[in-house]
């Protein structure tokens, strides 16, 4: 069994030293988990009207400010996942860092981004990777990627057990449901951190939310408060894609009549 873990909160609006003071304090407090992800933009909240007001935050990957996740990641022997605005190629994308315990840091990039993002950074340009820690093989994805389901099948294709979400929603109980319907589908493990809490006319809806591969609700956080949820995974669950004796989700499927 896995355990993992997601953080509900309310990052501080534009205020990278607290929110990072924040995470590495609930890091430090975490013992025994596999796999603990925080929400979306957690870094540094998420209403920002231009580009350069991001700037002022955004790091790249290799900045000495993500050293203590790097340590934090390896001392408690688990993988860490943060979104955070990061600066790659002069451009600056909403992210998500990943921190495993053999030290190595990647960055997903969010590839659909929602509304108003459009106007604030670049969408992603690299396919989403499978990671592993303790035997556990994960995705990561952000947000809005929740809505395009065949981003979630071709990484059930590769081999995921478990969807990490970073998310920051603003539509009630909609990724919610979303994400019940991708864990059944897949059979996969989702395991969504959301924030709560509003900025400026933003309220977000919180409710982070893990489901197994059978869509059954593992935890659930509820819409308001800091919450960190738990959850224990059993990476067969996710493997066995019999669904009968004559039925197999992946080698069923009739690609020629999709389209």
């Amino acid at each position: 069994m896995h355990q993992i873990a997601c953080v509900q909160c309310c990052p501080a609006w534009k205020n990278l030293a607290a929110n990072i003071s924040y995470v590495l304090e609930t890091l430090e407090k975490l013992e025994h988990l596999d796999l603990v992800i925080f929400p979306e933009l957690a870094t540094t909240g998420y209403v920002f009207e231009k580009p350069q007001e991001i700037l002022e935050f955004a790091r790249t990957i290799h900045d000495p400010i993500w050293l203590p996740f790097q340590t934090m990641a390896q001392k408690k022997d688990m993988g860490i996942v943060i979104g955070a605005p990061i600066q790659e190629n002069q451009q600056i994308y909403n992210s998500a860092l990943i921190f495993l315990p053999n030290g190595q840091a990647h960055a997903y990039h969010k590839i659909h981004l929602f509304d108003h993002e459009k106007e604030l950074f670049a969408p992603g340009y690299r396919k989403p990777c499978i990671y592993e820690v303790h035997g556990l093989y994960f995705s990561v994805l952000i947000c809005f990627d929740w809505t395009f389901p065949e981003l979630w099948r071709s990484l059930a294709f590769q081999g995921a057990d478990l969807i990490a979400l970073p998310a920051n929603l603003l539509l009630p109980d909609k990724c919610q449901k979303g994400i019940v319907g991708h864990a059944l589908y897949n059979r996969i493990f989702v395991a969504m951190a959301n924030r709560y809490g509003i900025e400026g006319t933003i309220r977000f809806t919180g409710n982070s939310r893990m489901v197994g591969p059978d869509g059954e609700i593992v935890a659930e956080a509820p819409a308001i408060g800091d919450r960190i949820i738990f959850g224990h995974i059993a990476v067969q669950s996710a493997r066995n894609k019999q669904i009968t004796t004559h039925n197999h989700l992946f080698h069923d499927r009739r690609p020629e009549m999709y389209g």
